[in-house]
């Protein structure tokens, strides 16, 4: 059984993208959640210690560009947040921003979930796209960015998370059902 996590996030839009019931107690998602993502993840990394040569070896090539592509984003939001930072510092007016609207997120993974190096990486990137999130907002409010850039940033991450979030359950899910057939043969 798998240890309960707790992180937290401060904007309701990426509130939403790991898991929209956390904001409206209701709302199903109608795309991949990033709750959902991190399980599919750990699926992958049960594989990787497959008895079976083949399945291991394709399970961590998977996990392996996984992390890549991840480190990759993760790294692009991080140069995204110092630029929002230095952009902010600059400002000749400052303001200060609550902190009240963080929302503590607590979820315990499922019990055939678990925590591994690649679902660590992406939630610390998830994390991360968090904060720039908080930052463009709080630069938008500051009129250091106008309003449309704001969305047009935030739409440009987001899409990017979501792309990897999408392909990559694509992939697990051929692997899974590939590695399946096999074992059924």
């Amino acid at each position: 059984m798998a240890a309960g996590l707790s992180f937290t996030l401060k904007d309701n839009y990426s509130i939403k993208m790991w898991n929209p019931e956390i904001t409206t107690g209701s709302e199903s998602a109608k795309s991949l959640t990033g709750e959902y993502f991190f399980s599919v993840i750990y699926s992958l990394y049960k594989q990787e210690k497959s008895e079976v040569e083949s399945v291991a070896k394709m399970a961590t090539r998977i996990a392996n560009k996984l992390s890549k592509d991840i480190q990759r984003l993760t790294g692009e939001i991080l140069s995204l947040i110092e630029i929002s930072k230095l952009k902010k510092s600059e400002h000749i007016f400052t303001v200060d921003f609550s902190v009240s609207n963080d929302k503590k997120i607590s979820f315990s993974p499922s019990p055939q979930s678990g925590i591994c190096q690649q679902n660590a990486l992406f939630l610390k990137m998830f994390i991360l796209f968090d904060q720039y999130i908080s930052l463009l907002n709080e630069s938008r409010v500051m009129t250091i960015i106008s309003d449309k850039e704001f969305y047009t940033q935030r739409k440009l991450i987001q899409t990017k998370i979501r792309k990897i979030m999408e392909r990559y359950n694509e992939i697990i899910k051929k692997f899974h059902k590939d590695r399946k057939a096999k074992n059924d043969e």
